[in-house]
This record gives structure tokens, C-alpha cells and sequence, in this order.
């Protein structure tokens, strides 16, 4: 079984991306949970989505706290605040693109610094890899694209147990047909750029 956490905020295509895990990994004979949770009807709210993929035993839909294999991390601060569903020795896949919550732009917080990300990742017990989704996104000409470069590039670490081809095949099916090209050039991208990096 693996359980995936994607998270962020509205607006960044978690959904495309747990609805293209999910059918990717029934094409390989899988099956899947997905859920949805909090402020996916708000543009700019918090977005948490779990994807289950197991094989025999039936399961919650619910990945418990400490109990994720992988992390998709859309947004930074939303990736520390759910960092606590990844197992002891899992993996955060994040993409380090900040997007400030209201109370940060109202001046109640502070976002995080740049050294404090990576200390509270340092202290936790996970191996993480911080990449720049859109920028990947951006050399396919594929603005829209950070979600499927997160996809990509777990892919290319071998973190899903799901094969390019049935992401790729995936993306046809479920993607708006005049994305549909520029999203495998972007997954493909970002699982290059993993590999190089494995």
C-alpha cells in the first residue's frame, strides 16, 4: 500500500493532481481512495487530499497522522503544517513556492524564513527534496503546470508505485485535450530532473 498527502491551497491543481494519481495507479490495476478535505471551494484555502493505493486489504479512506509515504507539497507553509502525516523515514516531495495566508498578509504572522524551513525539515525525520515546480513547469511552456512537475518528479524517484506510461496515459484521459500534450511534457521533464537528482 502507499498513501500520498498532497497539500496547498485552492488553485493549484491539487485535485488534477490526486484525480491523475488515482487513475493512473487504476490503470495498473490498482485500487484507490481519494479524499478531499478543507477549503477546496475557497481560492487561496487550505487544500489537504489523500490517495490510497493498495491492492487487497480494503482501508479508510483517511491516511492517520505519521502514517504517509510521500508528501506532495504545493505551497511551503502548508507543507510544514501537514508535515506530521508522513511516516518516520517517509518523503516530502515540496515545491518551494510561497503563497501568504491572510493572516500573513494582515501582519498577524510571519512567514517562515528561508532558514527556518529548512531547519523545521533538518529537525523532522524525513528525507525531503525542495524543487522549483514552476520553474519546470515554465521550460514546457506550461504555466499551469507545477502540479503535474510534482507528479513528474516523484515519479522520477520512484516514490509511486505507478509507471510513466500509465501516468502519461492518465494525463490523456483526464486532461482538457489542449493541455493534454504540454502536461506530458512537463511530467516527463520533472521525472528527468529527478532522475539526475536520485
Amino acid at each position: 500500500m502507499t498513501d500520498i498527502v498532497l497539500t496547498g491551497v485552492g488553485g493549484q491543481g491539487i485535485v488534477f493532481a490526486s484525480n491523475l494519481l488515482a487513475t493512473a495507479a487504476m490503470n495498473n490495476g490498482y485500487k484507490v481512495k481519494l479524499t478531499h478535505r478543507k477549503g477546496l471551494a475557497q481560492r487561496g484555502g487550505s487544500v489537504l487530499s489523500f490517495v490510497r493505493i493498495y491492492q487487497n486489504t480494503n482501508v479508510s479512506p483517511i491516511i492517520p497522522f505519521s502514517k504517509a509515504d510521500l508528501l506532495l507539497g504545493f505551497e511551503v507553509l502548508e507543507s510544514l503544517r501537514n508535515i506530521n502525516y508522513v511516516k518516520s523515514n517517509g518523503v516530502a516531495v515540496i515545491n518551494f513556492r510561497k503563497i501568504e495566508p491572510v493572516n500573513i498578509k494582515i501582519g498577524m504572522h510571519q512567514y517562515p524564513s528561508d532558514d527556518e524551513i529548512r531547519r523545521i525539515l533538518n529537525n523532522s525525520s524525513i528525507k525531503y527534496y525542495l524543487i522549483d515546480a514552476r520553474e519546470i513547469a515554465l521550460s514546457t511552456n506550461n504555466p499551469r503546470g507545477e502540479n503535474v512537475a510534482l507528479v513528474g518528479f516523484a515519479a522520477g524517484l520512484e516514490l509511486l508505485p505507478i509507471s510513466k506510461d500509465a501516468l502519461i496515459e492518465a494525463i490523456r484521459t483526464i486532461s482538457p485535450p489542449k493541455y493534454a500534450e504540454l502536461n506530458i511534457r512537463t511530467l516527463e521533464r520533472a521525472y528527468q530532473r529527478a532522475q539526475e537528482v536520485k
